[in-house]
């Protein structure tokens, strides 16, 4: 009988363990990625959104809500209109090529645009 309440006990204590970790993980995913267009022409307007997938490759729906830190190469021929956690609003100004950086916690993915 003293037996079993400790084994209770234990599994209690390991599923309340395993919760909270995932609580605090708020997802389990395996990559990011950045969607958008790969090219613009001068004076368009493009949105560019991150998306998380998990070990089988399925985009996971509950990303969205998750804050994504956003940096951006060669700055000189674009224009950041907007800036929110998952997505961000750029405009075209001038020719050239630029990259999209994302980063959510461990994960990194960049993204190469041309302006025509």
């Amino acid at each position: 009988m003293f037996g079993k309440k400790i084994i209770i006990l234990l599994l209690s204590i390991l599923f309340f363990n395993c919760a909270k970790r995932q609580i605090e993980n708020n997802i389990n995913y395996s990559m990011i990625g950045i969607n958008g267009p790969p090219e613009l022409s001068v004076g368009e307007t493009a949105i560019y959104n991150v998306v998380a997938y998990d070990d089988n490759q399925k985009v996971l729906k509950k990303f969205s809500s998750l804050d994504v830190d956003w940096e951006f190469e060669e700055e000189k021929i674009i224009l950041v209109e907007k800036k929110e956690k998952k997505f961000v609003k750029i405009k075209a100004i001038n020719k050239g090529i630029f990259c999209i950086k994302a980063k959510y916690k461990d994960q990194i993915t960049s993204y190469t645009v041309k302006i025509f």
